[in-house]
């Protein structure tokens, strides 16, 4: 029969221990000392116990026997007593526990050229939709990020993910639908009156362009946006209907600033 409770990998040389727990406690202690007489467990730290003093020096027990639902709190407590080799020091996660740079590598390498079907992504966008960093982890993300620099070729992936289907991450094209989502969502923005940048980030800005001029390319490419409705950013243009209202809200202005000065 299953039994589910707490139990202990004890190490009788020099009294330290890993702890766990299982709802199959024997199959749980039979497949730890398979994988450590194999050297293939995934704790470095118990296996190279193991291989240092050997399998003679270990005594594989069961502290409790316990109902499922009572099984993390309990191996938390006898975490939180004794478990010099336990990598995780929360039970029930993962937090703490660093993956090699090959299993990484086998990671990346199980997931390259894998694409979420449309369904997938849909799920992903609801599940994000509304989420809002706290202050705090925003605080975090942003001192993460202070001196990092994109390497060229993670440059040119994001360049062509951005240009078609064929790029790496499946293209971005935003459909005329959100196209209008996001111009309706500029236009409500309210305009934010008597804002200017701190003494801190005008010397950030102004250090950021300094020994930078313009390339030939992008001074063509900004010129070639302002001509006309045809140029990669859509243009510049403003139509006649919208300078008569421009100008027209500008005179608008004036007479009221002249009546309050009168």
């Amino acid at each position: 029969m299953k039994t589910s409770g707490i139990y202990s990998i004890i190490n009788t040389t020099n009294g330290k221990r890993y702890v766990g727990s299982a709802i199959d406690l024997r199959h749980r202690l039979w497949d730890h000392k398979r994988k450590l007489e194999r050297g293939v467990h995934k704790n470095a730290h118990l296996q190279n116990a193991w291989n240092k003093y050997g399998p003679g020096s270990f005594n594989f027990a069961i502290l409790l026997c316990c109902p499922v639902d009572q099984i993390l709190l309990l191996e938390q407590q006898a975490i939180d007593e004794k478990a010099e080799y336990n990598i995780a020091s929360v039970a029930g996660n993962c937090l703490g526990v660093k993956h090699t740079l090959e299993t990484r590598a086998k990671y990346s390498k199980a997931r390259t050229g894998q694409h979420p079907d449309k369904e997938t992504r849909a799920k992903m966008a609801a599940a994000q939709t509304g989420r809002r960093h706290s202050i705090a982890t925003r605080e975090k993300m942003s001192a993460s990020n202070k001196g990092m620099k994109k390497s060229p070729e993670y440059r040119a992936a994001m360049s062509a993910a951005r240009k078609g289907e064929d790029g790496p991450f499946w293209g971005r094209h935003h459909t005329e639908e959100t196209k209008l989502k996001i111009a309706k969502g500029q236009r409500r923005k309210p305009i934010r009156t008597g804002w200017k940048h701190t003494a801190e980030t005008k010397e950030k800005i102004r250090a950021a362009h300094i020994g930078k001029p313009k390339s030939p390319e992008f001074c063509a490419l900004m010129s070639e946006a302002r001509k006309g409705e045809k140029s990669f950013m859509w243009g510049t243009c403003i139509p006649e209907e919208t300078k008569i209202k421009m100008s027209a809200a500008r005179k608008a202005w004036w007479d009221k600033r002249k009546a309050v000065n009168e």
